[in-house]
This record gives structure tokens, C-alpha cells and sequence, in this order.
């Protein structure tokens, strides 16, 4: 027997009167710990006392009175088995009665399908079965079972913890990116679905929630599940489907293969407290489907492909001068995904223009929030469309071919200079009926081997139909508005690409933390020039040999974009500061509306929320009295048109750099009208008078105006460039960039540079209703020249017809 003394001072677990979770973690630790010294050492009474302190620090009332009973029986000392009945007693009732079961149960079922409620035949059994258990419920929430009278206990450990842990890795994965069907096989105790409900959704796809599964043969198991906590109203959400019952795996894999072609299930899931298990067993389910899933994709790549109809360039040049001459709608297929922020409503706006102008559109995207669709969902969408082109956002064929045929003319409609793009692979991977629109730069072609002739660059576009002017709009929300998701730090977005960086490049923390600094400083000067500068620092040796690596990761593309993303918040942020100046100096009501302004200390005063695309956009566009934009490299971008087409009125911050439209503007026209001379050193080079070339005046007057050039700049009356600078000039003039030069030309009246010129433009706008409607009437009647969805529409058709009757016929016909 052990004195009372040496009892008092072993070591135990507090007993605090408001235990929390990092508490029962302990507790649990210890109870563990503790069975353990039991298990080796049965008349331990050191390790029994700690364990019953342990069975208390969980809030396990009965379960330690009883325990504390045991210890009495081996002769432990009054005054510590005294201590331990105080403590014990001073803990809240844990049994969970009958009654409560049954009252939570409800609660959870009332969320679910109505064919999952149980008669009373099914509720009397269930009682019959389970009733005479007794459920503790521990502090963390987890349940215990038991029959003390017989000495049976059941789930004695932190089944809650051990979920998390489990599934830790495939929480890991779903945070990173969307995932296809998860199959859970147990539902008692119900933590393990619990913990994969609570999963945010990935970073990469806020919109996306992840399609759960959930298999039980024995419904008592899966009413036990239900009892055990209140799970909330997500335990209801639909992407969670229910299959209870003797059948239960059986109509899961009939579910499943009804859409086999959207995609087989990611994984499975087995509570390894499963009692009664399902026949056939869930991993048969899931290779079943799994198995069915790569049988359809062969067939559908085998119906692809028609040797006795090849569809070569012959095909095509026929079929598109059919629907020119005899008004027969194209078949187009414009695939994106619902889980973007952006593009999906492009890709939308897209299609219903091309279906005003009288062709047939079909806009393929996964078909819910909770799906995550492979090849086989295109490849059959294709098969029953049969289009005659395919459109896609930001994605050239060579990174989709196992999703579209390779014999049907393809764009690739670029919108952000995404990495991946600017890369050689994919450039001669270009065939005969691949074709590129949209933000293309001349680099695509000049470094990266894509074909020039089927390249073309075409301004950002808006939906005039989706945004209208509404005239009876007259009360004004606020004064000034920015819609847009740039709103966290720098440092924030710093932190988050290098988490992207990682796993390709380790070193990448220690090159780059001096990185966002440099950045900044760059793009707050106005009268550098800010792309040049920011291609010199991906130069920059060290970094270079830090992102040196081999294919297929192009290093490359991928330090320019985490510049360029650095570049872009940077600036933003900088023209948001200038705002918060003015509106507090001015006494001007400002709102930020998007993601990250509310978690930045510097504009959470002013962070509003997001807004949906469409009716809620436009209404915000047409009652803030101005509304701002920012970018390095559009300063034209579509929230300008949309605003604008909305009767709103937008003011653009523009960097030096862009004015680059009416430099090379100034260059054509000094060559086409023979003013100005080449340079002894360079015969391509010219250097040309100012005052004779319109453009020259109008280029140099701008900068001066807003700022973005020293002053003693051009004193000397010229304008001189040297010769490459003259040949990419004269290349880039097409009728796209003259188009768009001269609607720059029409909103330079709204672009500032400096705080100064922001606010002089906001106390036009703000105070001067007629100079207000004026600017924006000039802004709708320029834009919609070359920004509107219909301007875009008709371009990017008549460049495919234009390059399919152009190309020579003599060319095999593409590998399907």
C-alpha cells in the first residue's frame, strides 16, 4: 500500500474547471500513457491513480466514480481516493440518455433525405439494439460506450484526434487543388465524414466543394452516427450523398457509373470501426468504376478517330466558306472551368455572342461545385457536339489533348500571361489548326517558336448586353469604388507564391526576400519604365541560377511571374493608399470591394465585399460616383468596359510603359511620311522632330502632362529610337493595334499617374455632374469600338477563316 504522501506528489494531469481542447488532448495522452504502465504492470497503483485522473481531466464523471470505486477496493488511502471523488463529482452529468440520442438524431436527420428517416418499426429496433448502452460524453466531445457492470467499454480513445490524423494527408492534398469523389465506408462515430465537411475548400478553388459518398449496411450504425453530435447543417449539403442499407454499395456504384464520364472516384475511405461491413466490399466499388471510367475513355478516343474521313485542312477551308456563303451556324465548343473568377463568365459572355451572330455555342464546364471532371467528360461532350472549333482560356490544345480532338481548328483565347504559355514545347507543339488571340505578346513568337501568321492580339472585351446603362439610377452608394481581389499585402502575396515555388526550387525563400522591397520600388516611380526594368531583374544572375532548371519546368516563365504578380499588387496597392488620402482628406466615402482588403490592416476601414458577376457588378458600377482601376499592363482591362458600358465612370492609373501605343504610332508615322533620318550607326534607327509628327506631340504633351516623364526630357525637340525598336514597331502595327491605339488615344482624358492628378480628376468628377456624364458618353462611344464582346466575336471568327483560307492545302491532315 502507498502512503497518501508519495500519492500527492506523483505527477498527474490538472483538473482545470474549464478544460479545453489542448487539454483532452493531454488527458488523452495520459490515459494512453498510463494503460500502457497497466498493461506492463497490472499492480501499479502510481500508474492507476494518474489514470483515473486522466479519465476526469476528460470530464468522464461516471466512468472515474466508477474507477475511483476499483481504487478503493485495492486499498489506496482514503484522502486520495477523497481528492479524486471531489474532483470527479465537481464534473457536469456525461451520460447521454436515451432520450438525448434520440433528439440529436432527429436533429441530423430532419437535414438529410426524407428516405433516410426511420419508421417506428426501424426506430424500435434501433433502441432494442443500442438503448441498454451507456454513452459518456467526453469533454472534447467524444463518445464513450459502455457497460460498467460487466466491465465493457468501448471507444476508450480520442477517436476525434485519431480522424484528423488519419486523414491528415488527404486534407493536405484537398486544400491544394479540388478532388474527384471521395467514398466513406462508416459512419460511426461520425468523425471521420465530420472531419472531411470541415475541409476548407482549396486554396486554388474557393468555389469548389469537395462531392463526399458515404456508405452504411447496417442502418442501426449509421442512426449511432447521428446521435452522437449535432453536425450541423453542412451534414445536409448536397454534394454529400447517403447510401444506407443492405444495398448500400451497390447503388453507389450504380450512381457512380450513371456518370462515369465526369470521373471515377479519388478515394476511399474506411472507418476502421466499421461492425457490420458492406458487401461487395467499397474498394471493389471503386476499381469497378475506376475500371468502367478507362473502358469509356478508350471508346471515346477510339470514336474520335475516323481514318476514312479525314478532316484536314480542305475539310475546314469547305466548311467555314459554307457558313460564310450560306448562313450555316458553326458548331463551337468554349470549354473553361466553373471554378474560376473570371474567364467562366468570359467563356459565357462569348457564347451567347456567338450565338447572337447565328451560330450554335456550347459552353462545357464541370456540371455542379462538387465535381471534378477528366478527359472523358470532353472527349464525350465533343463526340455528341461534333464542333467545328473549340475555344479555350489560357490553354493551347498541346495542354489539353487528351481532352479535344487534334484534327477540329482550336484558339486558345489568352487573357493573363500565365507561365505555362511561354514555353518553346508549347509553341512547336502548334499545328496547322491551332490559333492564339487575345493579350499575345510579340515574345510568343519571337522567343518561344509559336507561328506569327496564326497569332493575334486582340484588346480585353466586355458584355454590353450584361452590362447596360440603367438611367433611373440616382442615389449614390459612395463616392469612390475599386472592384478588385488585390487587396492583401505584398508581403501576404509574397509568402503565398513562394509556398507555389517550393517544391521545384527550395532556395527560392532566400534569393527572393528581398524581392517584394525591390519590386516596389520599381513600379512607384512613375517615369521608369516598369516592364523593362522588371525583364532586367529577372536577369539578374543570382536569381537566374536559383530558377535554373531542367524541362519540364520552365524556371524561366516562372520567376517572370512571380515578378510580374509582385509588380501588379504593388502598384495596385500604392493607387489604393493614394485613394485612402484623398477620401479621408476630402471627406469622400470609399469602398474596396474584394477579397484581401478586409484582411490588410492598411484599407480594412474601407474593405467592402466581394461582388457577384453581373446584375450586383453593374449596379455597383452605376452608383459609386467613380470608380478605379490599376494595372501595369492594362490600363484598358474589361472592368474599365464594364463599368463603362454600366454608365459607370473610370478612372485608370497608367505606367509609363503603355504609352508605348503611341510611341510606336509616332514611329509609323515618321516612316510613312519620310520625316526624320536614320542614325550613322544604326540604319534602322530614326530620329525625328517632335513638332512635325502629330503623334510625337501628342505622346510627349501626355507624358508631360501626367507626369511621367522628367522634365528636361525631349528639350531637345526630338524623338529618336533605335532600330529594333523601329522594326517592332512596324511589325505590331496591324488594324487590331491601330484600332486599340486610337480608343487609348479617346481615355487618356481619365488616366492619372500621381495622387495629384487622382484627386483633380475625382473633384471633376465628384463635383461636376455635367463633366461627369460627358466623360462617360465619350468613354461608352469609344470602347465599345473595339471592347465590346461583339467587337471581339466577329475578330476572332474572321481570323480563323482568314488563316484557314490563307493556309496551303497540301498539308497532311492533323494525327487525331
Amino acid at each position: 500500500m502507498l502512503s497518501s504522501s508519495k500519492l500527492a506528489h506523483m505527477p498527474h494531469t490538472p483538473l482545470p474547471s474549464d478544460p479545453t481542447n489542448d487539454h483532452a488532448k493531454r488527458a488523452w495522452q495520459a490515459l494512453t500513457d498510463t494503460q500502457t504502465s497497466i498493461n506492463q504492470n497490472p499492480r501499479a497503483i502510481p500508474a492507476r491513480v494518474a489514470h483515473v485522473r486522466a479519465i476526469i481531466g476528460l470530464g468522464l464523471r461516471t466512468f472515474a466514480l466508477h474507477a475511483i470505486e476499483r481504487l478503493a477496493e485495492q486499498g489506496i488511502p482514503d484522502t486520495v481516493t477523497h481528492e479524486l471523488n471531489e474532483a470527479a463529482r465537481a464534473l457536469p452529468d456525461d451520460r447521454v440518455s436515451l432520450d438525448e440520442r434520440e433528439q440529436t438524431m432527429w436533429t441530423n436527420l430532419l437535414r438529410l433525405p426524407h428516405t433516410l428517416r426511420p419508421d417506428e418499426r426501424a426506430m424500435s429496433a434501433w433502441r432494442d439494439a443500442f438503448g441498454g448502452i451507456t454513452w459518456l460524453r467526453a469533454s472534447d466531445g467524444n463518445i464513450i460506450r459502455c457497460d460498467l457492470e460487466k466491465g465493457r467499454v468501448a471507444h476508450l480513445q480520442d477517436l476525434r484526434g485519431a480522424a484528423a490524423k488519419l486523414l491528415a494527408p488527404l486534407l493536405g492534398r484537398l486544400n491544394e487543388r479540388p478532388c474527384r469523389p471521395i467514398l466513406v465506408e462508416g459512419f460511426d462515430p461520425p468523425w471521420f465524414v465530420q472531419t472531411l465537411l470541415d475541409a476548407p475548400a482549396p486554396e486554388s478553388s474557393h468555389q469548389f466543394r469537395q462531392r463526399i459518398l458515404i456508405a452504411q449496411q447496417d442502418p442501426g450504425e449509421f442512426y449511432n452516427g447521428l446521435a452522437c453530435a449535432d453536425l450541423g447543417e453542412q451534414l445536409g449539403d448536397e454534394r454529400v450523398l447517403w447510401f444506407v442499407g443492405q444495398d448500400a454499395t451497390s447503388r453507389m456504384r450504380s450512381w457512380l457509373l450513371e456518370r462515369v464520364t465526369v470521373a471515377p472516384a479519388h478515394c476511399v475511405v474506411r472507418s476502421p470501426l466499421v461492425r457490420e461491413s458492406a458487401s461487395p466490399p467499397i474498394e471493389q466499388i471503386s476499381q469497378d468504376v475506376s475500371d468502367a471510367w478507362s473502358s469509356t475513355r478508350d471508346d471515346l478516343i477510339a470514336q474520335m478517330v475516323d481514318p476514312e474521313k479525314p478532316r484536314d485542312l480542305d475539310h475546314w477551308k469547305q466548311r467555314y466558306t459554307d457558313a460564310a456563303t450560306d448562313g450555316t451556324p458553326l458548331r463551337v465548343v468554349v470549354i473553361t472551368s466553373r471554378f474560376s473568377t473570371y474567364i467562366r463568365h468570359a467563356a459565357h459572355d462569348l457564347c451567347t455572342q456567338l450565338d447572337q451572330s447565328g451560330h450554335n455555342a456550347t459552353l462545357l464546364m464541370e456540371p455542379d461545385d462538387f465535381s471534378v471532371t477528366t478527359e472523358t467528360y470532353y472527349l464525350n461532350a465533343i463526340r455528341e457536339i461534333d464542333p467545328d472549333l473549340i475555344v479555350t482560356i489560357n490553354y493551347p490544345r498541346s495542354m489539353m489533348r487528351h481532352h479535344v480532338p487534334s484534327d477540329v481548328p482550336f484558339v486558345c483565347w489568352v487573357q493573363d500571361a500565365m507561365p505555362h504559355i511561354f514555353d518553346h514545347d508549347q509553341g512547336c507543339a502548334f499545328c496547322e489548326l491551332d490559333f492564339m488571340v487575345g493579350m499575345v505578346d510579340r515574345s510568343l513568337h519571337e522567343a518561344f517558336g509559336y507561328p506569327s501568321d496564326r497569332l493575334r492580339w486582340l484588346p480585353m472585351s466586355a458584355s454590353t448586353e450584361k452590362f447596360t446603362a440603367d438611367q433611373s439610377v440616382s442615389v449614390r452608394s459612395c463616392d469612390i469604388a475599386w472592384v478588385s481581389h488585390h487587396g492583401a499585402s505584398l508581403e501576404e502575396l509574397h509568402h503565398q507564391l513562394l509556398r507555389g515555388l517550393l517544391s521545384g526550387f527550395p532556395g527560392a525563400p532566400e534569393v527572393l526576400k528581398a524581392m517584394p522591397e525591390r519590386i516596389a520600388g520599381i513600379t512607384s516611380q512613375p517615369t521608369s519604365f516598369v516592364q523593362s526594368e522588371l525583364a532586367q531583374l529577372a536577369q539578374d544572375p543570382t536569381l537566374k541560377a536559383a530558377f535554373s532548371t531542367s524541362p519540364p519546368t520552365n524556371g524561366d516563365a516562372l520567376l517572370r511571374s512571380y515578378i510580374n504578380q509582385l509588380a501588379e499588387r504593388a502598384f495596385r496597392l500604392e493607387t489604393a493608399r493614394w485613394a485612402v488620402s484623398i477620401a479621408q482628406r476630402r471627406s469622400w466615402v470609399l469602398r474596396l470591394h474584394g477579397n484581401g482588403w478586409d484582411s490588410n490592416p492598411e484599407f480594412r476601414a474601407f474593405a467592402a465585399p466581394p461582388l457577384t458577376h453581373g446584375e450586383e457588378l453593374s449596379r455597383c458600377y452605376q452608383r459609386a460616383g467613380v470608380h478605379l482601376h490599376a494595372s501595369l499592363t492594362q490600363p484598358l482591362h474589361q472592368r474599365v468596359a464594364e463599368c463603362t458600358f454600366a454608365g459607370g465612370l473610370v478612372l485608370a492609373r497608367v505606367p509609363r510603359d503603355q504609352f508605348s501605343l503611341l510611341n510606336d504610332q509616332a514611329i509609323e508615322e515618321s516612316v510613312r511620311l519620310g520625316i526624320g533620318h536614320p542614325l550613322p550607326d544604326d540604319p534602322d534607327a530614326r530620329r525625328a522632330p517632335i513638332e512635325r509628327l502629330p503623334s510625337a506631340k501628342r505622346l510627349v504633351a501626355e507624358l508631360r502632362r501626367l507626369g511621367l516623364c522628367d522634365p528636361e526630357e525631349y528639350a531637345d525637340g526630338h524623338l529618336a529610337w533605335p532600330g529594333f525598336k523601329v522594326r517592332g514597331a512596324l511589325r505590331g502595327r496591324t488594324d487590331d493595334v491601330c484600332a486599340h491605339t486610337k480608343t487609348f488615344i479617346g481615355m487618356t482624358d481619365l488616366f492619372f499617374a500621381n495622387e495629384d492628378t487622382l484627386e483633380l480628376l475625382l473633384a471633376s468628377a465628384l463635383g461636376d455632374d455635367a463633366w461627369r456624364s460627358e466623360h462617360i458618353s465619350k468613354a461608352r462611344t469609344v470602347l465599345s469600338r473595339t471592347m465590346s464582346m461583339r467587337s471581339f466575336t466577329d475578330r476572332l471568327l474572321g481570323f480563323v477563316y482568314e488563316r484557314l483560307d490563307a493556309a496551303p492545302t497540301d498539308a497532311a491532315a492533323p494525327t487525331r
